[in-house]
This record gives C-alpha cells, structure tokens and sequence, in this order.
C-alpha cells in the first residue's frame, strides 16, 4: 500500500481528531501529571478552526484501504516570525503534531509526514523547523534524529505542589 501526502481538508478532521485522540491517550497514561485527559478532545474543533488560517499546515497521510481513501496519520505545523528571540533565525516552521495510526506505524508514514513538512519549510523561505516532543516518544524522536534533527534546548517542567 502506498501512502500519499496530501493537504487536509475539512472532512478529514474527525479522522485526524480519532488519530490524535489515541496518541495523547497514549501520552497521558505514561505521564499522567503533565497530560490533561480531556485536552484531545478539543482537537477536532482546534483544528477546523485552523484549516483556513494562511500559516497553518495541515497535512494527511492517507492509504488506500478497502478500495477508499482513508486518513491514516496526520501533521500539523505553522510558520512562527520572530525578531531578536533568542534563536538567531527569524522566520521557523513549529510542528504541532505528527501522529500516526498504531496499525500504520512503522512503515516509514511519519518520515515521509515529516519531509514533506521540511519541503514545505523550504518553499515559504524558513530557516529551520523546530519541534517538541515527550522524552519518552523514542520511536518519534529516533526518526527526528534519523532526518538531522539535534536537540537545541531541553523543556523543564517543575510540578508545583497543591
């Protein structure tokens, strides 16, 4: 089966919301302290407000199954321009979210996901894209790194007490 990369379109969403909705799950049970149980469930209506937004990507990755196109992962992102932050680069593509379904991983989905991300980073003139991702997502960052990825900064997190 062949996967396609493709621009999102509204009909998507409930398939890129059930995706979503099982990765943060995922995330959630191993970090139960840092993850909200029912932020996923905001996806859905995040993303269809987002779809029109001139700076925001929306890509699916879709197979065809059963004779029918079908959404099987999704990644999100959105041009950022910043003057004098503390990166030297002024104008970056932010990845929101790469997910893929858990029967569709492993077959190379997130790094084409990811490619055409960068791709897409090259033609609006971006100087680099950056991300963020759990510590514990080692198959997501194996593939971060595998593209040339290298962490700049870490991400602490101080839980203050009730």
């Amino acid at each position: 089966m062949e996967t396609k990369i493709r621009a999102a379109v509204p009909a998507d969403i409930d398939a890129i919301s059930t995706i979503g909705e099982e990765a943060h799950m995922k995330f959630h049970r191993l970090k139960p302290d840092y993850f909200d149980k029912t932020s996923s469930h905001n996806l859905a209506s995040r993303y269809k407000s987002l779809l029109p937004v001139k700076d925001f990507l929306l890509l699916v990755a879709t197979m065809e199954i059963e004779g029918k196109e079908t959404v099987v992962g999704f990644a999100g992102a959105y041009l950022k321009q910043t003057k004098g932050g503390y990166l030297k680069y002024d104008l970056r593509l932010v990845v929101d979210n790469v997910v893929v379904a858990p029967p569709y991983r492993n077959k190379g989905t997130g790094t084409k996901l990811m490619k055409s991300l960068i791709l897409i980073a090259k033609q609006k003139d971006a100087e680099l894209v950056e991300l963020e991702t759990p510590d514990n997502n080692a198959e997501a960052i194996s593939i971060y790194k595998q593209l040339g990825f290298g962490v700049v900064t870490q991400k602490m997190i101080y839980k203050l007490p009730n």
